[in-house]
């Protein structure tokens, strides 16, 4: 099992290793993951949003990028750590007393922390502003969409981790399709799009888990249930296949490295 009880301290280190150099300097790190996102919705909203804003269905168009800036950096920045995580630890891929999963998934948690920090701080500015938009299914909306993101970029994680020990020049292609991931999520626009073409495109995990978290904060998004099914199919086809992988290719990682 990944999370087999005898090694759940070497990965609470590995976890705390990712962490620690951030978050060194406490106020440092929290600025750090807070700002991302914040400083990324309040320049968007400010020049872009004026032109986009009569276009999109949502009036809280400052909330609307917050949310998907939030989840988007925690996806690329987990993804980036994963890719890299096994070329910096040399000595345990060689080693074969700990799953070699653990190193892929150090990296995804560590972000999952910063993920739930900032929501915590969006909630603490929302509730305020939004009181009465939140409801009860709120709390229910948010982890759905954490459990949804989590998972898909574990998937992820574990085909970039494995396929940039196997290549090394595959970080400068994952840069790219970072960019294009980016593009095709609806990060700081909406598409004017239904029926099965908006199924189809929200079937992107990351799309429905934005959709799920600003329903979930007032903002009006609706979710179909060809959306659900789509990108649960695609969740399970992505991380079962990315583990898969991962582990049918372990065994050449200490040739390799």
């Amino acid at each position: 099992m990944i999370l087999g009880l005898p090694y759940k301290d070497f990965l609470y280190l590995h976890v705390l290793r990712e962490l620690s150099p951030k978050y060194r300097i406490l106020w440092v790190g929290v600025f750090w993951t807070l700002g991302q996102p914040l400083l990324s919705s309040l320049a968007v909203a400010s020049f872009v949003g004026p032109r986009l804003v009569e276009r999109l269905v949502t009036q809280q168009y400052f909330f609307y990028c917050w949310t998907g800036f939030s989840i988007w950096f925690f996806f690329s920045q987990s993804i980036q750590a994963s890719c890299s995580s096994l070329n910096q630890k040399m000595k345990l891929v060689r080693s074969s007393c700990v799953p070699k999963e653990y190193l892929v998934l150090s990296p995804v948690f560590a972000g999952l922390f910063e993920l739930l920090l900032s929501f915590l701080f969006i909630l603490a500015i929302a509730i305020p502003v939004w009181g009465p938009s939140l409801t009860l299914k709120t709390p229910f909306l948010v982890i759905s969409a954490f459990f949804i993101t989590a998972l898909f970029s574990l998937g992820i994680a574990f085909w970039v981790s494995a396929l940039g020990l196997l290549f090394q020049d595959f970080r400068y292609l994952l840069s790219f399709l970072i960019q294009m991931g980016f593009l095709c999520s609806p990060i700081i626009y909406s598409p004017r799009i239904s029926g099965i073409k908006a199924s189809l495109y929200y079937s992107n995990p990351l799309a429905l888990s934005m959709k799920l978290v600003r329903q979930g904060l007032g903002i009006s998004q609706a979710v179909e249930y060809g959306e659900i099914w789509g990108c649960f199919l695609i969740l399970f086809v992505t991380f079962s296949a990315g583990l898969f992988f991962f582990r049918s290719q372990s065994k050449l990682f200490p040739e390799i490295v």
